[in-house]
């Protein structure tokens, strides 16, 4: 993971932990929220407001806009709830946005901060840096003062654990924000011959679709991907992959057409090797679909992700037949090695740390 995956993910860290956070102050009285209490400010709705109006004032920076401490009149631009969620919603939204929009070189470029006394310039990765410290800092301190009332505050630690997918998911889905841990954004591939695919994870609906690409399989392409002469999944195994385990499996398909017409053209999958931060990944084209470079940002997209969740390598069991696989797993950056099953099927293996193809 990159710095800039890191601030990408933490913009929509905050925008998540802010609509939890205001979500549990909604079930307070409009005097409760305003009551008194210990605290850096004196109330919730002011140490909220400050947060939202500090994050106008380096977004405003970030942005090239030229407000400085303007942003802070009237100090509490929101007294009352509703409107200070949906401002902060927005203001959510721009930070997101302005990460998304960056390219890893942009961290380094300076942006000037207009306080009252001149301060020197600030590169925009330690801005973003502060801002989501300072985020944390005073939602930490929003929180102790909710636990003080009898609404229970609200649980502001489960997002970047793929096993605490399940916790964060309603929440996220009704922001309209993809799972930057556990979700991958469909992928438009262009073949070799110009033709565009998508690239996406499976998904439930998929079971129809995933049976009949397999059903569609060579005898050969068949003996490559299951070691055996396989003319269907079983219920079993066709439920296990198109409903994989989020903290141990993920599994990609190919897609080609829309609506009733889409099929899955191809598939690649990992499964977490027990006991280790190992995975080992298989993946089949349907035959007709073979030699337009399908294969390549399948595999490519699964190395990424399984990086992204923390497997550290990537193992692979590959007949000693399938020479085009073999090539394929050495472009990407796979050793081919001897394997226990003796001559006939190769292991190729690939160190995850790293970053970046060999080729």
């Amino acid at each position: 993971m990159t710095l800039l995956d890191h601030f990408r993910r933490m913009a929509r860290n905050n925008a998540w932990s802010n609509y939890r956070l205001l979500g549990a102050c909604a079930k307070l009285s409009a005097s409760e929220f305003a009551a008194r209490r210990v605290g850096f400010f004196p109330s919730l709705s002011h140490t909220l407001n400050h947060l939202l109006t500090v994050d106008w004032f380096y977004l405003d920076a970030l942005e090239g806009r030229r407000r400085g401490y303007a942003v802070f009149d009237p100090e509490i631009p929101h007294p009352d709830l509703p409107g200070l969620a949906a401002a902060q919603a927005t203001t959510d939204r721009r930070l997101i946005a302005f990460c998304d929009g960056l390219a890893e070189r942009d961290l380094d470029a300076t942006v000037e901060l207009l306080r009252p006394e001149p301060v020197p310039p600030e590169t925009i990765a330690a801005v973003l840096a502060h801002l989501f410290v300072h985020q944390i800092h005073h939602r930490g301190q929003a929180h102790a003062m909710l636990s003080g009332t009898g609404v229970a505050p609200p649980q502001l630690d489960e997002f970047f654990l793929v096993g605490d997918a399940r916790l964060r998911e309603a929440d996220l889905r009704a922001l309209a924000i993809v799972d930057p841990v556990t979700d991958l954004r469909d992928i438009d591939v262009r073949l070799r011959d110009g033709r565009h695919v998508i690239v996406r994870a499976v998904r439930e609906q998929d079971k129809d679709r995933f049976q009949d690409a397999v059903r569609s399989l060579s005898a050969q392409s068949s003996y490559y991907r299951f070691f055996s002469p396989m003319r269907e999944l079983s219920p079993k195994l066709l439920e296990r992959a198109t409903h994989p385990e989020p903290e141990r499996e993920l599994q990609l398909v190919a897609v080609t057409g829309e609506g009733a017409l889409e099929k899955i053209i191809g598939g690649a999958r990992y499964v977490a090797i027990s006991g280790k931060r190992d995975c080992e990944f298989s993946i089949a084209i349907v035959d007709e679909w073979q030699g337009f470079g399908l294969a390549r940002p399948l595999l490519a997209s699964l190395i990424e992700l399984a990086r992204a969740r923390g497997f550290e390598r990537m193992d692979g069991y590959i007949l000693a037949t399938n020479v085009r696989m073999l090539a394929l797993a050495k472009r990407l950056g796979f050793d081919d090695l001897p394997s226990e099953e003796g001559p006939t099927v190769r292991l190729v293996r690939r160190d995850l740390r790293g970053r970046g193809n060999r080729d």
